[in-house]
């Protein structure tokens, strides 16, 4: 048996207690009321058997006759005795009253008699105060006037007995009960306590615990029970293992998918995305599940995709750009994902082809500012060969102005090509650094002389604040110049005259090296400064054309920075001049 605060806690172990409880004090009541009634009906049918049989002794007799034996027959039977003439009048009475005695012809028991010649019946008597059987019988011998005679008894030995055998049975009953308690608790805990493991059980499988097993103690129906339920642990054991591993799989491939994945539900609302998704997002729209897409994204092209999607039913594509200022350009498809009916979801791919739109754009800015950096000083050469081929010029001194020009745009053709087959050996790996420890001092006394007649003419003060114990770094010694001469052949010709040039360098806190070149001269819009760097974008274009520039001075600097494993930073404010910062990582400084 279980310990009794188990059995406290077994709410089912009770009612199959109370379920037997009820039992047996039903069996109880009917097995009492039926033996009262028996009882009562023997002791009726005993004592009325035997008032007949002394009626009919005395019945032998005239009426006369009768009620002159009244008295005898009284003390012989100890019944009361009553005699009555055919109108109920009482003729004699064993049990004498004072008051004028009632008329009995309507009384049960005379007219029972009357009719069946027996009657009986069982009432209180309010002359004696108890219950009394009555037995009458006609008087039908002799020639005289037909009566009735009449015998009762009062009903105290059928009380004794039915308080005998209340007591018996009440004894009986309470060893009974406690039998049958004791019985019941041991049938209910046989039936309760394995159904209350099963519960506690299948309570544990509900909050995935697939590791158990399930013991139980009872009734071999219970313990088949039991064991079957343990196979259908087992099977679902096996079955959760795939599914987790397939969810696994999924979700692997799901996060590692480099397009982004957008689940819909039937509602049209966002239900989840992968990584690659919310890494595209995230920096402008930031968390938008349980959002529909016009409430997400705000993009009416975007919607309008998706219904037109929802009304032809079938795999869509498209392109289209999301946020502002910096768009994202995403192809886009829709697909449905079937499920239960009505239960259809949406999924939205979207490939990030921003850079691809952004290279595309950038090789058809190549290619035409390729085609017009080109061609203005070949228009400039032919045209002035053709005039001294024409023979129209014929002083010398014009024709030698001519030859100088042509001379000036061959060279700015030569740089041109110079400068983008540079640009080109570095993006393409084909250019070799030799790494060499270069303090920054000796680099700028290679480059300074050549900027120092301009520099000169256009009275620039030039500031150069280089620590004495600033560690030489460790690089390609032409390409740092060539890197310092691109930034500085700039600030010279964006910095008008006597403005100022600085040149300064540190170390920072990270241990990289630093090298800052300001100037004060005409700046670069907010706008247009993440542009600076790419090939031939230029702020200005007339004015960078005229000062001889090829527009990929800037272009070629970032990329040997990074061929360093540094970068190029530009700070600069329109109208009060511009800093640009090339950093070096201290793996390259000594």
């Amino acid at each position: 048996m279980p310990g009794p605060e188990r059995l406290m806690k077994n709410r089912l172990f009770f009612r199959i207690l109370a379920t037997y409880l009820v039992i047996v004090l039903l069996t109880f009541g009917m097995i009492y009321t039926l033996l009262s009634r028996q009882i009562r009906e023997t002791a009726l049918e005993r004592n009325e058997a035997t008032l007949t049989a002394h009626a009919r002794i005395i019945d032998l007799g005239t009426l006369a006759q009768v009620v002159r034996q009244v008295d005898d027959l009284a003390r012989i039977t100890g019944a009361r005795v009553t005699v009555v003439d055919s109108s109920g009048k009482v003729l004699a009475e064993s049990v004498r009253q004072a008051e004028v005695r009632e008329i009995h012809i309507n009384r049960p028991e005379i007219q029972e008699a009357k009719l069946r010649g027996k009657g009986r019946a069982v009432r209180y008597s309010r002359t004696l105060g108890v219950d009394m059987l009555y037995v009458a019988l006609p008087i039908k011998s002799g020639a005289g006037e037909p009566g009735f005679i009449r015998l009762a008894l009062p009903l105290t030995d059928v009380r004794t007995s039915l308080k005998q055998l209340h007591e018996s049975l009440l004894v009986t009953g309470l060893l009974a009960l406690a039998a049958s308690l004791l019985l019941a608790a041991f049938f209910s805990w046989r039936l309760a306590s394995p159904i209350r493991e099963m519960e506690l059980f299948t309570d544990r499988l509900r909050h995935g615990e697939l590791s158990g097993r399930l013991i139980v103690r009872g009734p071999a129906e219970m313990k088949l029970l039991g064991e079957n339920i343990n196979h259908l642990v087992a099977e679902l054991q096996g079955q959760v293992a795939e599914l987790r591993e397939e969810r696994a799989k999924l979700i692997a491939t799901f996060a590692g998918m480099s397009e982004g994945i957008m689940l819909l539900d039937t509602g049209g609302r966002i239900e989840g995305y992968n990584r690659a998704f919310r890494d595209m997002i995230s920096d402008r729209y930031g968390d938008v599940t349980g959002k529909t897409l016009m409430e997400a994204f705000r993009n009416v092209d975007l919607h309008n995709l998706f219904d037109e999607f929802r009304k032809m039913n079938r795999p869509l594509t498209g392109e289209l750009v999301l946020g502002k200022p910096q768009s994202l350009v995403l192809d886009v498809s829709i697909d449905p994902v079937q499920g239960d009916p009505g239960e259809e979801k949406t999924v939205f791919v979207f490939h990030d082809v921003t850079r691809m739109k952004r290279l595309e754009q950038m090789r058809i800015d190549f290619v035409a500012n390729m085609a017009h950096e080109i061609r203005t000083p070949l228009t400039a050469i032919l045209g002035f060969v053709e005039t001294l081929r024409s023979g129209t010029v014929e002083e010398p001194e014009q024709s030698a102005r001519f030859l100088m020009i042509i001379e000036e745009q061959a060279r700015r053709l030569n740089r041109l090509l110079d400068d983008l087959l540079t640009l080109s050996n570095i993006e393409l790996g084909e250019t070799r650094f030799s790494f060499e420890e270069v303090p920054l001092a000796e680099a700028l006394d290679q480059v300074l002389p050549v900027l120092e007649e301009r520099i000169r003419q256009k009275r620039i003060t030039l500031d150069c604040e280089i620590p004495s114990d600033l560690a030489p770094l460790r690089a390609d010694r032409d390409r740092l110049v060539q890197a310092l001469l691109n930034v500085l052949d700039n600030a010279v010709k964006f910095t008008p005259e006597e403005g100022r040039i600085g040149i300064a360098a540190e170390t920072d806190a990270t241990g990289w090296a630093i090298i800052r070149i300001s100037d004060t001269g005409i700046g670069i819009p907010e706008g247009e400064i993440n542009r600076i760097g790419e090939r031939f974008y230029r702020v200005d274009r007339t004015r960078s054309r005229e000062m001889g520039g090829t527009g990929l001075g800037l272009s070629i600097v970032k990329h040997i920075l990074a061929a360093h494993g540094g970068f190029m930073l530009i700070d600069s404010r329109l109208g009060r001049g511009t800093t640009v910062s090339l950093r070096f990582p201290p793996a390259l400084q000594i």
